[in-house]
């Protein structure tokens, strides 16, 4: 494949600029919903970049495997890659904190939160386990629940900018 310059490009940085892509506009998103978005409830955009995001990140981690992320930030990523892609409540993987609630009171102090987009936990998610043979079945429970246990310490109630930042950058920087 050739770029518009008529160099050709490796599969590598393809992999590169698609996750670097869908990233940035992650981000925007995000903020987007934060500055202006946020009274609406409305997280379409963040919720497809985000999936894109965390799908293009995980073709380039395992694609290229000796990127340098701790192995529990690169499970907590298949674990919600897997989730993401498996379960249709996406929705259970993100939340807006902050910002305030009406109705309060004089007599209570004001202070108005950051508006942040984090990772959600529901215990309740499970996976569609493939095998029939039960050993194998069984390796399959154990290997999800590790990766569930990753994302559980790793990215819940995190904000989601600030757990993929050293993905984006080892990515980035790789």
């Amino acid at each position: 494949m050739q770029n518009r310059n008529g160099l050709t490009d490796t599969s590598k940085q393809i992999l590169k600029s698609n996750f670097l892509i869908v990233y940035k506009q992650l981000e925007c998103a995000i903020h987007e919903y934060a500055s202006s978005g946020h009274t609406m409830g409305n997280f379409i955009y963040v919720d497809a970049y985000l999936a894109a995001s965390i799908h293009a990140a995980m073709d380039y981690i395992e694609r290229f495997n000796k990127i340098n992320l701790p192995k529990n930030i690169i499970s907590a990523c298949r674990y919600a890659n897997n989730t993401l892609k498996h379960n249709p409540r996406l929705v259970t993987h993100r939340k807006a904190t902050g910002g305030f609630e009406f109705p309060f009171g004089s007599e209570e102090s004001f202070s108005i939160e950051k508006i942040d987009i984090v990772w959600n936990f529901d215990p309740s998610i499970t996976m569609d386990l493939k095998a029939h043979d039960p050993k194998a079945r069984e390796k399959q429970e154990h290997h999800f629940n590790n990766l569930k246990s990753c994302f559980k310490s790793t990215f819940a109630s995190k904000s989601i900018l600030e757990t993929l930042e050293p993905v984006f950058y080892a990515i980035s920087n790789d």
